[in-house]
């Protein structure tokens, strides 16, 4: 047996506490702790690791909750599951999805129906944190290109940015536990956000407008100035206008892509 095998179905092992992978006969036995205690251990250090990258990933989760009970729901109700990747700043993403099969099972949060979603909020917040660096934006170049070439060229957004949509406003409960404060705009009603990085590389929340919001899905799915302006009312173009240079100001349109006439 390999030594890779053996670290293989010794991960497997720590990270399932019904099954000891094969090991039995393979480690060394002697006077002290038995193969199930000796990998108890390891399991124990495994699941506060994963707790504890649980709780920075979605802290407002863990405060609203209380910090205990986060804690008891995590592992009670086995939240705490195996990670395929082995970058520990991917793990977490099935939290909302739990959370949303766990909440009827308990009857003590029904006040509680937004948890789901302050989660989802999280998650993407967290993803801004840790995303890669957008490209500057090339005013200069795109300012030389012909009128056709800019209405041709593709629009990318920054690495950073999501965009999130909920009926709950979650985004006013984030603001009220996370460091960045006061959301500074109206708050009532459903969330229609963007969800960003800004120059201080800090994860910040801004209500947008819902036509900018579907406006913004489109440029996620790489449309070009010519598609925004289809996609616009004509008697808001000039807003429009408005919207795209104060985008590229908040760094949320990262670069763009010149695209061949015949595409």
């Amino acid at each position: 047996m390999s030594l890779a095998h053996l670290q293989r179905d010794f991960l497997r092992a720590i990270g399932d506490v019904n099954t000891d992978a094969g090991l039995r006969g393979r480690l060394r036995t002697g006077s002290g702790p038995d193969m199930q205690q000796r990998l108890g251990a390891y399991r124990n250090n495994l699941r506060e690791m994963r707790i504890k990258v649980l709780t920075a990933a979605y802290p407002v989760c863990a405060t609203v909750l209380g910090e205990r009970y986060w804690r008891q729901i995590l592992v009670n109700s086995k939240a705490i599951t195996g990670n395929s990747s082995r970058d520990l700043n991917a793990y977490g993403e099935h939290i909302p999805a739990w959370l949303a099969r766990m909440l009827p099972r308990h009857p003590e949060l029904l006040e509680l129906e937004y948890l789901p979603e302050l989660a989802r909020l999280e998650w993407l917040v967290h993803r801004a944190r840790l995303a890669a660096d957008a490209s500057a934006f090339d005013l200069a170049r795109f300012v030389s290109l012909s009128e056709d070439e800019r209405n041709r060229a593709w629009i990318r957004l920054a690495p950073a940015l999501s965009l999130f949509h909920s009926d709950f406003p979650v985004d006013v409960i984030w603001h009220r536990h996370a460091a960045s404060g006061d959301p500074g705009q109206d708050t009532v009603g459903a969330a229609i956000c963007c969800v960003y990085r800004d120059s201080e590389f800090e994860p910040r929340i801004s209500r947008i407008e819902p036509l900018q919001y579907q406006l913004m899905l489109r440029l996620r799915e790489r449309a070009c100035l010519a598609d925004l302006a289809h996609a616009c009312p004509p008697d808001r173009h000039d807003e429009l206008a408005h919207w795209l240079w104060e985008w590229i100001r908040l760094g949320w349109i990262a670069e763009f892509e010149e695209r061949d006439q015949d595409v």
